[in-house]
C-alpha cells in the first residue's frame, strides 16, 4: 500500500483542518461499518484513491466496489484487514493536517496517532474493530 492521492494541501484551503479530519473520518468509519456489520461485504481496496471528497461540504464518499467480497466465515479477518486500510487513511490526513499547532489540533492529532497504531499493528487479531473504534471515537468527542 502507498500513499494515497489527496488534494495538494494549496490546492483547497478548506481541506485538511481538525473538523475536516474529524469528518473525513466519521464518514469513513460509518462506511465501513455499514458495509461490515449491516451487509456483510469488504470493501477491499479503501484507499483514497477510491473516495470522493466533496469540498463545499467536507464530506467523503466511498466509490468502487469492484475488489468487494461477501465476507461470509471470514467476517472478523476481512474487517481487521480493512481496519489495517482505515488506520492508513488517518495516517495520511494526519500527514496533511493544518491545525496540528493548536490545541485542539495537538489533542486531535494525539488520539488520532494512538489509533493509527492500534490499526497498524502487526498482530491482526489485536486491532480494534469499527464497532470499537467508533466507541474510542465517540469517547473523545465529548
Amino acid at each position: 500500500v502507498t500513499v494515497d492521492r489527496w488534494p495538494a494541501q494549496q490546492d483547497s484551503r478548506r481541506l485538511y483542518t481538525n473538523l475536516f479530519i474529524k469528518n473525513a473520518i466519521w464518514d469513513s468509519l460509518s462506511a465501513l461499518t455499514f458495509l461490515h456489520e449491516i451487509t456483510g461485504v469488504a470493501h477491499g481496496d479503501f484507499y483514497a484513491h477510491n473516495i470522493k471528497i466533496d469540498e463545499s461540504s467536507g464530506h467523503l464518499y466511498l466509490l468502487d466496489l469492484g475488489a468487494s467480497w461477501v465476507t461470509g466465515t471470514f467476517a472478523k479477518k476481512s474487517e481487521l484487514l480493512e481496519v489495517r486500510a482505515f488506520g492508513i487513511l488517518v495516517q495520511e490526513l494526519l500527514v496533511k493536517q493544518q491545525d496540528q499547532d493548536t490545541e485542539a489540533g495537538k489533542r486531535l492529532k494525539d488520539v488520532l496517532e494512538g489509533l493509527v497504531e492500534s490499526c497498524l499493528q502487526s498482530n491482526v487479531n489485536n486491532r480494534p474493530s469499527f464497532r470499537e473504534i467508533k466507541a474510542l471515537l465517540e469517547a473523545i468527542s465529548r
